[in-house]
């Protein structure tokens, strides 16, 4: 729930910068909320794993509390003794205006010969326009998430969303499509082939 409040604030300025950020944590509660829902749906269609809606919520909330930490401001420390070696830590953005995201993801499940994409196109507000979860089937998660992101592209391109910014949780899809890794079996060349991460 966002609540404002006038009080406390010199300018409207200030009283925005509270109400963006109330947004932004809204808004990424909802992903967590997306995210957890997804997890079920897979633990139950894949393990047949049943999560009660508080154990979803339950799942959401951990998520959200632990995104929350870490993306909190660190107050100054002192310094350790001990190098650290840094952690990329990736947040997601949303894309500029004019511009739209397109998230995609892969499951895969060898033992029980299951497997499912699902992928979701957003405007530069964080709006999903289009979301799509479905039974695909392929022989390893690599090549389910090339699938994802080829899929993604088409449906996006298909509805008319030409501008796009592309994510994927899985690095070496992502580098064969940027070029960078060249050793892969051939289908996964074919699928990743004419698209690029910009």
């Amino acid at each position: 729930m966002i609540c404002l409040s006038h009080n406390g604030y010199n300018n409207c300025a200030e009283w925005s910068q509270q109400f963006l950020n109330q947004c932004h944590k809204v808004s990424s509660f909802v992903a967590f909320m997306c995210w957890s829902l997804w997890r079920a749906r897979n633990e139950l269609y894949f393990e047949q794993k049943y999560s009660s809606p508080i154990d979803v919520i339950w799942r959401a909330e951990k998520g959200f509390r632990e995104y929350v930490e870490i993306e909190a401001p660190v107050p100054d420390e002192v310094p350790s003794p001990m190098a650290r070696t840094p952690v990329r830590a990736s947040t997601w953005s949303p894309s500029a205006p004019g511009f739209f995201t397109l998230s995609a993801d892969a499951t895969f499940c060898l033992a029980k010969q299951r497997s499912g994409i699902g992928y979701v196109v957003r405007d530069h507000l964080g709006q999903p326009l289009l979301a799509v979860s479905e039974v695909s089937f392929f022989h390893s998660s690599v090549v389910g998430e090339a699938f994802a992101l080829q899929s993604g592209i088409a449906a996006a391109l298909s509805a008319g969303y030409s501008s796009l910014k592309v994510e994927s949780d899985n690095l070496e899809v992502i580098n064969l499509v940027n070029g960078v890794q060249k050793d892969c079996n051939v289908y996964l060349k074919f699928v990743c082939s004419g698209y690029t991460f910009l």
